[in-house]
């Protein structure tokens, strides 16, 4: 499950647009509309991102890594790894998000949570979707390869070029349509 280095982590709002000034950053202090903060905004952990429906962000760490947030993304910083150790964990209860990775290390960690399915990442390239209409939680590979889990534990690996569906008929890999 390696991705990116084991330094300690710095999680910054590197660029965000939001036509309806609507997104909001909820930290365990406050509530911070995006209309409030410039970019470069830095994310504690236990930040919960929730963006407007057309709104779009991105989330960048120290290792050149990126996160980018759709509209209708409801996504939480739930740990950030350090030079200690731990590893970093997200967990987006609705919407879509793609990650790019940095320069990798061999210690990386990084884990996604999804309502019902998690993603380990090994991969350089890929996302997640989990529509809020719900019914689908899946993930794709752009470049790269994933360890997908379901509720039920089965894990599956996704290569570069395919997706799952933790909530579909079956729960296995197959080609990006």
């Amino acid at each position: 499950l390696s991705t990116f280095p084991a330094i300690a982590q710095e999680a910054i709002l590197e660029y965000f647009e939001d036509p309806y000034e609507e997104s909001v950053i909820l930290t365990d202090d406050e509530e911070i509309y995006f209309i409030d903060i410039d970019m470069g905004f830095e994310l504690p952990e236990g930040s919960r991102i929730i963006t407007a429906e057309e709104a779009y962000a991105e989330i960048s760490f120290g290792n050149g890594a990126i996160i980018k947030l759709s509209g209708d993304t409801d996504f939480t910083i739930d740990d950030l790894q350090t030079e200690e150790g731990g590893e970093n964990v997200f967990t987006m209860t609705m919407g879509k998000f793609r990650t790019v990775a940095g320069r990798a290390t061999g210690d990386e960690k990084y884990t996604f949570n999804g309502p019902s399915a998690v993603c380990g990442v090994r991969g350089t390239d890929f996302g997640m979707d989990v529509p809020i209409t719900g019914g689908q939680e899946a993930a794709f590979v752009l470049d790269g390869l994933i360890d997908y889990t379901n509720s039920a534990g089965e894990t599956i690996e996704l290569a570069t070029g395919q997706m799952a569906d933790a909530l579909g008929d079956t729960f296995e890999a197959i080609e990006i349509p």
